[in-house]
C-alpha cells in the first residue's frame, strides 16, 4: 500500500517542484514584464565575454552595406537604420530607382513561389535576408541564388560590416558610458578603458568562372555553381576566429550583453542587459536595432529587454507562430523548460492518479 501511495505521488510532487522553479526563476522577468512599463530602445553597444578567458570586448558604432550585382549589370544598395534595412536603392542604365520599406516589407512576406514571378523581388529579399546572415549562411545561399537563370540573379553579393571594439577588458564590465549613440569608455571594478579600434569585416561572393572540360577537350561553357566567398579583417584575408564579426560565433564560450538605451520620462537610462551564453545574439537585440524594453518605473536601472509583440502579430501565420516560440523561450528560457515539465508531470500524475482511483477503467474499456 505504500509503495502505491509513493509511486502516485512522485509524479504530483515532481510537478509542483518544476512548476515552483519554473516561477522563482522566471518571477522578477514576470513582474517587469506585465507590471512594468514598456518603451522603446536602442542597442547602442554589444559586450562580448569570453568565459573561459575572462576577457571581454566592446562593440559599438556599427556601420554596415549590403550590396550586389545582376546578370543584367543592375547595381543593388540596402539603405540601412544601424541594422535594420530601411529600402533599397536600384541603378539600372543610368536610372537609380528607391524601393521603400513598406515596399521591402512587401517582398520579404512572399512565399518563394510568389518571388519567382519577380526576379528582382527575390534578388532585394536577398539583401535584406544577408544582414541576419553569419558567412556560412551566405555562401549557401549564394550558390543558390547563383544557380538562377534570370537576367536578375545575382552575380557578385557583397557585405561589410565596420564596427569600433574595446579590447581585451579584463574582469567584469559593470558599466558602460554613452554620450549620444558615442560610447565613451567601459568600466571595470579595476578603472576606465577608452581606447578603441576600428575593425572592417567583408565578405564578397561570386560564382566560378566557366570551366574546362578536359575529357572533351573544349570548353562545355557550363558555370561551376560553387561560389567563391572571401573574408577579410581589415583588409586581410581570414578564415579563423568568429563566423562574422560580433553576432555569431563559432563556441558557446561566449556570453553577449547588449547595452540598451532608453527614455524613463525625461531620463536618458543606458543599461547592460543578458541573452546569455549562445553562438549567436538573436536578430531583434543586436548592435544597431531598435529593440523594446520593460523597466520598473520606480527603479529605471530595474529593466530588461522584450519581444515586440506587436510587430510579431503582424506577420503571416506560420511565421507567428514560429516568432511566438522564440520569442517566449528566449526571454523565459529555464521558466518556460520547468513550467512544462512541471505540466507534464502533472498531467501524468492526473493519469495515474484516475487509474488507481477507478481501476477498472481503462483505455481498452473506454473505447468500448
Amino acid at each position: 500500500m505504500l509503495r502505491t501511495a509513493v509511486k502516485l505521488l512522485i509524479a504530483p510532487v515532481l510537478a509542483v517542484i518544476c512548476l515552483a522553479l519554473g516561477y522563482a526563476a522566471g518571477r522578477h522577468s514576470f513582474a517587469l514584464f506585465f507590471d512594468g512599463t514598456h518603451t522603446s530602445g536602442r542597442i547602442v553597444a554589444m559586450v562580448k565575454e569570453h568565459g573561459v578567458k575572462g576577457v571581454s570586448d566592446v562593440y559599438f558604432g556599427m556601420r554596415a552595406v549590403v550590396r550586389c550585382r545582376t546578370a543584367a549589370g543592375a547595381e543593388l544598395a540596402g539603405q540601412l537604420d544601424g541594422a535594420v534595412m530601411t529600402g533599397v536603392v536600384v541603378t539600372a542604365d543610368g536610372t537609380t530607382t528607391h524601393i521603400s520599406r513598406s515596399e521591402l516589407e512587401r517582398i520579404r512576406g512572399l512565399s518563394r513561389k510568389a518571388l519567382k514571378a519577380e526576379p528582382l523581388a527575390m534578388t532585394v529579399a536577398l539583401l535584406a535576408d544577408l544582414l541576419e546572415a553569419n558567412v556560412q549562411t551566405m555562401e549557401r545561399r549564394a550558390e543558390k541564388e547563383f544557380d538562377r537563370t534570370d537576367d536578375q540573379r545575382p552575380v557578385f553579393i557583397s557585405k561589410e560590416e565596420k564596427v569600433l571594439i574595446i579590447r581585451g577588458i579584463t574582469g567584469q564590465v559593470t558599466a558602460v558610458c554613452v554620450e549620444g549613440n558615442a560610447v565613451t569608455a567601459a568600466v571595470t571594478a579595476a578603472g576606465v578603458h577608452t581606447t578603441a579600434d576600428e575593425l572592417a569585416v567583408t565578405v564578397t561572393a561570386e560564382p566560378h568562372a566557366p570551366a574546362e572540360d578536359s575529357a572533351a577537350g573544349n570548353a562545355t561553357g557550363a558555370v561551376i555553381r560553387t561560389c567563391t566567398v572571401v573574408r577579410t579583417l581589415n583588409g586581410v584575408a581570414e578564415e579563423d576566429g568568429n563566423a562574422d564579426f560580433i553576432s555569431f560565433e563559432k563556441t558557446s564560450d561566449y556570453t553577449f550583453w547588449p547595452v540598451v538605451v532608453f527614455r524613463a520620462g525625461d531620463i536618458s537610462v543606458t543599461r547592460i542587459t543578458a541573452v546569455g551564453r549562445r553562438l549567436t545574439v538573436p536578430p531583434e537585440y543586436r548592435l544597431g536595432v531598435r529593440t523594446k524594453v520593460a523597466y520598473d518605473p520606480r527603479d529605471c536601472d530595474d529593466a530588461q529587454l522584450i519581444p515586440d509583440f506587436d510587430k510579431i502579430r503582424q506577420l503571416p501565420p506560420l511565421m507567428r507562430f514560429n516568432s511566438y516560440i522564440e520569442a517566449i523561450f528566449g526571454l523565459w528560457l529555464y521558466p518556460a523548460m520547468l513550467i512544462t515539465m512541471g505540466a507534464i508531470f502533472g498531467v501524468a500524475g492526473l493519469i495515474l492518479l484516475s487509474m488507481a482511483v477507478w481501476p477498472g477503467v481503462s483505455p481498452e474499456h473506454l473505447h468500448r
